[in-house]
């Protein structure tokens, strides 16, 4: 390629390449700058300031990286989690185990946001100069609940209170929502593999205990494309009893209502709402009127307490006789605010 440089007044210094339409700039037979359509840097470093510590390189390939002060901020990647990386280079901080280097933000392309950060708050939220939202929650366009602050009241609207359970044998048959649940002496188990990943940082993830094995168990799986094998655990759990429809009339036992099956965790856990307000199934032929009590009738169905007091059976009160949904059975759902803890 032929390039002349022009110093006339006119122009200044002008570069210009013959026929090829590109310049090539090298350094002892290496390129290392193209011009032509586009400006190639051939992956090299671009630096912004005097002293050379504030720049803009491409560290490996599909990887943008910002630095500052000599040190890393942010990077750009292309990978399927974590695109936007600020002050980490862990696309998956909401599963660390460790503080180092498992701290800062991510945001993805589908729209995920997480932080981690050790010892403090990963989320700091100050709405000034007028009561309201902190935090507005969405399903496809629609509000469906907010945080808000008054004063120094922080409420969070519209409110109901669940807990995780699931039945013995794990099942997940078909439950109608606002089936009454109760407890059994059985706790909750989950389990979980504790590994470090190709990037060095510790990490846990949510497992089914394989056949054959147990805690303290070498295992492995595959993570966001990565094969990683680690050990076993047990997550601490005291507080979350497995359950079952309730099967007792007036049963003391009783955990509150169904709600849904959990769609998004490897085992066959329910939502049983317990607090706050949610539908309770009623059964065929009783009528209820607000204010009314309400406990088991031994069936997964609620009946009238038959008494104004609040005691160890009682399900809740009902809001309102308006029937929101009516099973083939007979039983029915009307909202009510529930007792159960």
């Amino acid at each position: 390629m032929t390039c002349k440089i022009n110093a006339d007044t006119s122009n200044g210094l002008k570069l210009e390449s013959d026929t090829s339409g590109v310049i090539d700039i090298q350094d002892n037979g290496t390129t290392r700058l193209t011009i032509g359509d586009t400006i190639d840097i051939q992956g090299t470093e671009l630096v912004l300031d005097a002293d050379a510590d504030t720049s803009i390189s491409a560290s490996t390939d599909d990887v943008i990286v910002f630095d500052t002060g000599g040190s890393e901020k942010m990077r750009l990647t292309a990978q399927s989690f974590g695109e936007l990386l600020v002050a980490t280079t862990d696309g998956t901080p909401w599963d660390n185990n460790n503080s180092d280097p498992g701290c800062g933000l991510n945001t993805s392309y589908e729209g995920l946001i997480s932080a981690a950060r050790s010892g403090g708050d990963p989320l700091a939220l100050n709405r000034m100069a007028s009561d309201g939202n902190l935090v507005a929650f969405y399903q496809d366009g629609s509000i469906e609940g907010t945080i808000s602050v008054s004063g120094s009241t922080v409420s969070y609207n519209a409110f109901t209170g669940s807990h995780w359970s699931r039945l013995a044998d794990d099942s997940k048959p078909t439950i109608l929502k606002g089936t009454v649940i109760e407890t059994i002496d059985t706790m909750c188990d989950w389990y979980e593999l504790e590994f470090t990943n190709a990037a060095g940082v510790p990490k846990i993830n949510e497992i089914s205990l394989p056949d054959g094995k147990s805690v303290g168990d070498s295992h492995t799986i595959t993570y966001h494309g990565e094969s990683v094998t680690g050990t076993i655990r047990k997550k601490f759990n005291d507080k979350h009893p497995m359950c079952k429809i309730s099967d007792t009339e007036d049963s003391a036992r009783v955990y509150g209502i169904f709600k849904a099956w959990n769609e998004e965790r490897t085992y066959n856990d329910m939502y049983v709402n317990a607090v706050g307000t949610s539908v309770v199934r009623v059964a065929s032929g009783v009528t209820v009127s607000a204010g009314d009590l309400l406990s088991s009738k031994g069936d997964g169905t609620a009946k009238l307490q038959g008494d104004d007091i609040i005691k160890t059976k009682t399900i809740g009160k009902v809001l309102s006789n308006v029937k929101q949904e009516t099973y083939d059975d007979g039983s029915f759902t009307v909202p009510c605010a529930l007792y159960c803890g």
